[in-house]
C-alpha cells in the first residue's frame, strides 16, 4: 500500500479546490442594455452598457463586457444608440387616505409613464400599510419613499417604530416627516428628529423658508442628531413633477451633467438614499430610465419632447412604450 504524507494531501486538496473555482461558471445577468449612451451621474461619468443581476448592477461599461454576462434567460436589449440615465426621482402630490388602491396604482403607473423609478409623496400614517399591502402583492412597481404628515398624536407610533430604511428591497423607505409649514411645529420637529426621521418644510416665499431655517436653529440644540438628518426646505411640489422637465429648468443654472445629477443622485441624497440609488454603478440597485434622445445633447429646445422608451426598476421592466408592464 503507498502512502501518502498529510502535507501532499494538502497540497493535491488545494490544487482541486483551485481548479473547481477555476471551472465555476461566471454568474449570468438578468438583464442587459448595450449599444446605448449611458450618463451615471457617477464614475466615470458615461458608458456603453449595463447588465444587472438579482436586482443591482453586476457591470457598467463597454458592450463587450456587459454581453460577455449574457445567458441563456437573460433578457437583452439592443438601446441603438438612445441615452440611458439612473431612474429619475419624482414627486407626486400625497394620496389622502380617503383615495382608493386604484388612486394609488393610477399615481404608480404615471411615474412609471415618465421615467421615474423612485416616487416621493406625502401619506398619513394608516397609508404606510397600504403602501406595504400593495407593494407586498407586487401591484406597486416603483420604489416609494413616504413623506408622513398628521400630528404629533398621530405619528407617535411611528416615531416609536423608528424610520423604515428598507422595505421589500428598498421598495419603501419611510423616514421623513413633512411640514406644511414651521410655525407651531417645534415640539413635533424635536419629536422627529430625536426618533432619527428627516425633516421637510415646504416654503413658497422668503418669509416662510427664514421661519423654516429659524425652526432648524432651535431644533439643533433639542436634538443634535437633526445635523445629520440633512434636513430640507423646498417648495410645495405640484401634483405630478416631470423629470425631464425639471431637467431642463436646471440648465439655467447649471450643466447638462450637473442638470442629470439633479434629478437622479441629488434626488437621492436628499431622500437619504445615494448610497444604494441615484446612479448607475456596480452594487447599486439596479433602476434606470431608457429615453428616445439625449437630453445631455440636444438642442434645449427639443428637450420637452422627448419621450420613455423604458423605466427599470431593479432589473425589471416596469414601463415599455406602447406597453404595460
Amino acid at each position: 500500500m503507498i502512502r501518502v504524507s498529510p502535507p501532499i494531501i494538502a497540497a493535491l486538496l488545494l490544487v482541486v479546490s483551485a481548479a473547481c473555482r477555476f471551472d465555476e461558471p461566471v454568474p449570468r445577468a438578468d438583464f442587459i442594455i448595450h449599444h446605448a449612451v449611458v450618463h451615471t451621474a457617477g464614475v466615470p461619468e458615461t458608458a456603453e452598457a449595463v447588465a444587472v443581476r438579482a436586482g443591482r448592477f453586476i457591470a457598467v461599461g463597454s458592450n463587450t463586457a456587459a454581453l460577455d454576462l449574457k445567458g441563456p434567460n437573460t433578457r437583452v436589449i439592443d438601446a441603438g444608440g438612445r441615452a440611458v440615465l439612473p431612474g429619475f426621482f419624482g414627486r407626486v402630490a400625497g394620496i389622502g387616505d380617503s383615495d382608493s388602491d386604484d388612486d394609488i396604482l393610477r399615481a404608480d403607473m404615471a411615474a412609471r409613464q415618465l421615467g421615474v423609478t423612485t416616487v416621493e409623496t406625502g401619506a398619513t400614517p394608516a397609508l404606510v400599510d397600504r403602501y406595504k399591502r400593495l407593494i407586498d402583492q407586487g401591484r406597486v412597481k416603483t420604489r416609494t419613499s413616504l413623506l408622513l404628515r398628521g400630528s404629533l398624536d398621530d405619528l407617535g407610533a411611528e416615531f416609536a417604530k423608528g424610520p423604515t430604511k428598507d422595505y421589500a428591497g428598498k421598495h419603501l423607505m419611510v423616514q421623513t416627516v413633512a411640514f406644511t409649514t414651521p410655525v407651531g411645529a417645534e415640539a413635533m420637529a424635536v419629536a422627529a428628529a430625536r426618533a432619527g426621521f428627516q425633516i421637510v418644510v415646504f416654503a413658497d416665499d422668503s418669509h416662510a423658508r427664514a421661519d423654516a431655517l429659524g425652526l432648524f436653529e432651535r431644533l439643533y440644540p433639542q436634538a443634535p442628531v437633526a445635523r445629520n438628518l440633512r434636513l430640507r426646505v423646498e417648495p410645495t411640489p405640484a401634483k405630478t413633477v416631470n423629470p425631464i422637465l425639471e431637467f431642463q429648468v436646471a440648465l439655467g443654472q447649471h450643466s447638462r451633467s450637473e442638470a442629470v445629477k439633479a434629478v437622479t443622485w441629488d434626488a437621492a441624497y436628499s431622500a437619504l438614499a445615494e448610497q444604494e440609488l441615484g446612479s448607475i454603478e456596480p452594487g447599486k440597485f439596479g433602476d434606470l430610465t431608457m429615453l428616445d434622445r439625449d437630453i445631455t445633447s440636444i438642442d434645449a429646445g427639443g428637450i420637452g419632447q422627448t419621450v420613455v422608451q423604458l423605466t427599470v426598476v431593479g432589473g425589471n421592466i416596469v414601463y415599455e412604450k406602447n406597453t404595460q408592464k
